[in-house]
């Protein structure tokens, strides 16, 4: 009887240990970039590094946003398993979702800190608009050598939109990506 249990229990552990590697091997990645092209069956998008990616849209793609699809420019996160290929023409990955994103433009401001970037937002016609807070602790954060500076201009891409913003405070946002462009130097002639 002790040596079924025992057994059963060994058999039960690599079960459970394969179930676990099989876990981890369709782990979902995800990749934050902007859309360039699309077909009726293929989107493709451009990350910040300058690589072009094209992916298959699939019959059950979820795309999250307010009209429930792509357009073009949109910047995205895209959600997939298995693994990008740097130099393919189309991608053998499985996209399980596309989450539009809603972007912020402005300057890096002086109250940001190491754990948060402050965003002096820009309003329509160019003129200071209102500031908000980003963490930078869970966001992806693309920046030049430089690192980040005040007064640097900056693209914050987040989930929600700007009514969800609040002026003055770290935002509570789902999934943030920011994107630092260094500073526009003038040129004297």
């Amino acid at each position: 009887m002790k040596k079924r249990i025992a057994m059963a229990l060994c058999v039960a552990l690599v079960f459970s240990m394969a179930g676990m590697a099989l876990a981890e091997m369709v782990k979902s990645a995800y990749l934050y970039c902007i859309v360039i092209e699309q077909t009726a069956t293929t989107f493709t998008v451009l990350t910040d590094g300058q690589q072009r990616y094209t992916f298959q849209k699939g019959e059950n793609l979820s795309v999250q946003s307010a009209s429930g699809a792509l357009a073009m420019d949109d910047a995205v996160v895209v959600q997939y398993t298995g693994t990008i290929e740097m130099n393919a023409e189309e991608q053998s990955v499985h996209v399980a979702e596309v989450v539009v994103l809603s972007t912020l433009d402005g300057t890096v401001h002086e109250n940001s800190t190491m754990n948060a970037i402050w965003v002096q937002s820009l309003n329509d016609d160019g003129s200071a608009g209102p500031i908000y807070g980003f963490d930078k602790e869970n966001a992806d954060v693309a920046v030049g050598e430089d690192g980040i500076l005040i007064g640097d201009d900056v693209e914050v891409a987040y989930r929600g939109s700007l009514e969800d913003l609040v002026e003055g405070q770290v935002q509570d946002v789902g999934y943030v990506h920011i994107s630092v462009y260094g500073q526009i130097e003038d040129t004297m002639e």
